[in-house]
């Protein structure tokens, strides 16, 4: 069960559960990264949030922990080598009012 577990992380549990771009789709009113359009964004780099109504703030991008762990735990590190070289273990974090994420 667990050489069945360890072939299916291999490339690191990143790149199967959280690979490609984020959705960010911006609310009336509100721009990422200057557009008011919904995007395609990279999950390595933050994003700036403005308001029309004056104001800002900042979507974080971090590695999430729980990739962390399951690589480790389930690939005897072999999936944090695939998911440090393509970064998959990166996800946005969220905290600005009027913007959805799909991660």
């Amino acid at each position: 069960m667990m050489v069945l577990a360890t072939a299916t992380a291999a490339p690191g549990c990143g790149t199967i559960f959280n690979g490609g771009p984020a959705t960010v789709s911006p609310a009336p009113g509100v721009r990422v990264n200057g557009s008011p359009a919904t995007q395609l964004a990279d999950k390595q780099l933050p994003l700036t949030v403005e308001y029309d109504q004056g104001g800002g703030c900042m979507v974080q991008s971090s590695i999430s922990i729980p990739y962390l762990l399951l690589d480790v735990f389930l690939t005897g590190f072999i999936g944090i080598i695939v998911d440090a070289i393509t970064g998959d273990w990166y996800v946005l974090q969220n905290n600005c009012p009027g913007v959805m994420i799909q991660n």
